[in-house]
């Protein structure tokens, strides 16, 4: 049996959210990074402007910030540190290639002993296990 949307428990803070939701949209459009750390601080900095008087403050923990990304439909995807690739990478890819395919050759390797490491785990395992 599954649960009916909205039938949840409904959120404790409604403003506060919403309020975060605009800054995050807000920053998305500028296109500044959000990260949960900030959301948590900038979490943090409205329920004070909001609360100011609950002496137990808010604590904006890793468990209320997925269960608020999950209901706000929020993804935040890992930064790297590599946009785009190099000019050579075509080159590169044709020599591992080549020489791939020379070893292959000097040693007289059967295609059945050829790993394909995008096929998985097992498939190197097996490939280990024939040699």
């Amino acid at each position: 049996m599954t649960r009916l949307s909205g039938a949840g428990r409904m959120t404790e803070h409604l403003e506060l959210e919403e309020r975060l939701s605009d800054w995050v949209v807000a920053r998305n459009s500028k296109g500044i990074r959000v990260m949960d750390s900030y959301i948590r601080l900038q979490t943090k900095t409205i329920y004070r402007s909001l609360y100011d008087d609950d002496p137990e403050g808010f604590r904006a923990s890793s468990g209320w910030l997925d269960i608020y990304k999950r209901r706000k439909i929020l993804a935040f995807r890992r930064q790297t540190t590599l946009r785009s690739l190099s000019d050579e990478a075509t080159s590169i890819c044709r020599g591992v290639i080549q020489r791939a395919q020379h070893l292959i050759e000097k040693h007289h390797i059967k295609s059945c002993n050829v790993s394909n490491v995008s096929k998985g785990r097992d498939t190197l395992a097996q490939s280990q296990h024939l040699r």
